[in-house]
């Protein structure tokens, strides 16, 4: 048995859409609902993604500078502790210069650290000050101020700065700053 009309709305061929009793159809709504709707989702979806891959790079950028400067310090603390002298005869304990370096030294793929993100200060063991910090905060220790266990501390301070502009105007510098404290061994 062969059907030619269907009991609602006329023939139903194949391809053309059933229409129902009583319902005029309206082809200039078909095709714009679903672009507009196609692109609506599209700008919210991208919105959070480029938020999202935003806040990835920025945190990881934070991650590296906290790792460099508490590496920096670190290695800078450790150099100072120890026992030797530089070439010119002056203990691992007093060579700023060296102790310096040590610090440049590790974090030299990530940042450039200038003198003054490095403290380098000494002090008895309990917190206090011993002698004079090294340069440009002070004139620096001789050794004969230095007793056989006291402690060098080190501070490195980096300056976060985001790299993507909308995180920058969200959110302005951040100090980081890592401060590492070791015991100076020194000869008898």
């Amino acid at each position: 048995m062969h059907r030619a009309h269907s009991r609602r709305g006329g023939r139903a061929g194949r391809g053309q859409p059933r229409q129902i009793v009583g319902v005029a159809p309206r082809p200039e709504l078909a095709l714009t609902s679903t672009r507009g709707q196609a692109t609506a989702e599209f700008a919210l979806v991208a919105t959070v993604l480029v938020v999202l891959f935003l806040s990835v790079i920025e945190f990881g950028h934070m991650v590296a500078m906290h790792a460099a400067a508490v590496t920096a310090s670190r290695e800078a603390a450790r150099y100072g502790s120890t026992v030797g002298e530089d070439g010119s005869g002056t203990p691992h304990y007093v060579d700023c210069a060296g102790i310096r370096e040590a610090a440049r030294t590790v974090t030299r793929g990530i940042i450039t650290l200038q003198d003054d993100q490095i403290r380098i200060s000494y002090d008895d063991g309990f917190g206090n000050e011993k002698s004079e910090p090294c340069a440009p905060f002070g004139s620096g220790p001789s050794a004969s101020e230095i007793a056989r266990f006291d402690r060098i501390a080190v501070q490195v301070t980096l300056t976060y700065r985001a790299i993507a502009l909308p995180v920058h105007a969200l959110v302005g510098p951040i100090d980081v700053v890592s401060v590492n404290r070791r015991t100076i061994v020194k000869s008898p």
